[in-house]
Parts: structure tokens; C-alpha cells; sequence
């Protein structure tokens, strides 16, 4: 039967094998091959972004293994945290402003103990308060403000009345 075909109709009939070969080698060879690179580039995409994140993780986790270490180095007791908030309440807004200071009851967490102190402050402005927060959090101590309560005064609108729960970790 090809023996009958003319020149011309054996040469399209050799294009259109030529192409049925070719679209049946990129379907079966090239399309999954390709499709198969691009899954695989996005599994390297997503497998960098999750070892940025464990990086990240594993930077936080030795921060804070520093911190633990120095917090379990550090031997700070409620009478040095006593004056430590009692120089810089006064260095902030001054004594007579000091109200009353009292210690709160120690907590333990595993091998550390936390001990808080209780400290109430009258007739102080909003940006002294903010100057102690600020005071307190850049210290050398481990400490932590718990808690923060601010009363209007009565008699003058831009006075507080401050409750602050102040506390610092040791070895227990």
C-alpha cells in the first residue's frame, strides 16, 4: 500500500509519524519530566524556607539558653531587688513618692524560684512611669514586670497612682 503513495504523499505521511513520535515522546518523556522539576523546585523552595525558620528557632533557643544560664549564675535575692526598685523609684519620680513595697510569694518553676516584689507608687506622671518600665527592663537583673495598674488621681488628672508586680528568678 505505501508502494502506491505518491513522493509527496509518502513525505506528509513521514511528518506526520515524525510528529505523532514527537508529541508521543513529549508526553510520555518531557511533560513529566518537566512537571517533575517544578515539584521538586518547589520542594527545595519550601525545605529553605523551613531551614530559615529552624535556624531561627535554633538562634532563639541558644538566647535563651544564655539567658537561663546567666539568670542561674546570678544570685539575686528580694533584699537586693528591694533596693534595686527602691534607687530606682527614687532616681525616677523620688522618695516620698514610694508608697509601700512589699514581697510577693516565691513560685517555683523546676529548679529556678521566682520572687516577686509588690510596689505601690503615688502621684507620679505617665511619662515617669514609662521611665521606671524603661528603667527596669534595660537592667542588669533578670527582672519582669508582672503586673502594671494605674488609678487616675483625683484631684489632679494628669497624676497616676501606680501598683507595679515586679519579679526576678534565682536557683532554687
Amino acid at each position: 500500500m505505501i508502494k502506491n503513495l505518491s513522493t509527496r504523499e509518502k513525505m506528509i505521511l513521514g511528518a506526520g509519524i515524525v510528529f505523532c513520535i514527537a508529541v508521543l515522546a513529549y508526553m510520555t518523556i518531557i511533560a513529566p519530566y518537566r512537571s517533575r522539576m517544578q515539584l521538586l523546585d518547589r520542594k527545595i523552595s519550601a525545605s529553605q524556607s523551613q531551614l530559615e525558620q529552624v535556624n531561627a528557632l535554633q538562634e532563639e533557643y541558644r538566647d535563651l539558653a544564655r539567658q537561663i544560664k546567666k539568670v542561674s549564675s546570678d544570685q539575686h535575692d528580694v533584699s537586693g531587688l528591694f533596693s534595686f526598685v527602691e534607687n530606682q523609684v527614687q532616681q525616677v519620680a523620688g522618695r516620698d513618692k514610694l508608697s509601700s513595697m512589699r514581697p510577693v510569694a516565691p513560685v517555683r518553676h523546676d529548679n529556678m524560684v521566682e520572687e516577686g516584689l509588690e510596689v505601690k507608687i503615688e502621684r507620679i506622671s505617665l511619662r515617669q512611669v514609662v521611665d521606671l518600665l524603661q528603667r527596669l527592663d534595660q537592667s542588669q537583673r533578670p527582672l519582669r514586670v508582672k503586673g502594671l495598674d494605674l488609678k487616675v488621681r483625683f484631684e489632679n488628672k494628669s497624676l497616676f497612682d501606680t501598683s507595679l508586680t515586679i519579679s526576678t528568678f534565682g536557683r532554687g
